[in-house]
């Protein structure tokens, strides 16, 4: 399968999956099943700055990157151990990594 696509801010809306489980989180789906994936989505994604999404449980694996701000985010694993880690992200160019 091959997709091309073109992503615009005015696709995103509210999930409704996660509508009453979340705070400022809007998503536009950029591949999924109406693309003709089975088994991979892809999607972006703008949680508000003092959003949150609920806790809540994958049976997949999940990865996301944060191209500006920043997140807290809580894993739990197994119900015996858990953590959170700050991210940060930013999309701007680097100057500095150049010297």
């Amino acid at each position: 399968m091959h997709h091309f696509g073109r992503f615009e801010e005015s696709a995103l809306r509210a999930h409704p999956t996660f509508e009453g489980h979340s705070e400022g989180y809007r998503c536009a789906s950029l591949v999924d099943h109406t693309s003709g994936s089975v088994h991979t989505g892809l999607s972006m994604n703008e949680l508000e700055p003092g959003g949150a999404i609920h806790p809540h449980v994958h049976s997949f694996e999940e990865g996301f990157y944060i191209l500006s701000g920043e997140a807290v985010v809580r894993v739990v694993l197994a119900h015996r151990c858990s953590f959170a880690v700050s991210l940060r992200g930013d999309a701007a160019p680097n100057p500095q990594a150049r010297r």
